[in-house]
């Protein structure tokens, strides 16, 4: 099971886009449940994942030390 995917809707609704097995499939997830909408016929690829917010304040932090 692998989050792709995910797109906030509210302060706690977002629709997330999940790999389970190779198979993708759209959810909707409040509060209170996690509804199937769609399974995907066509899977799509996951973003690119950029250098993590951790990693990127450590960097900040080591430079602000050095100086």
């Amino acid at each position: 099971l692998k989050v792709v995917s995910q797109i906030p809707l509210g302060q706690k609704e977002r629709v997330v886009v999940l790999d389970v097995n190779g198979e993708q499939v759209l959810v909707g997830v409040t509060p209170h449940q996690i509804t199937l909408l769609k399974t995907l016929d066509t899977p799509i690829a996951a973003p690119e994942q950029g250098p993590s917010f951790s990693s990127q304040l450590n960097q900040i932090l080591r430079k602000n030390d050095a100086s």
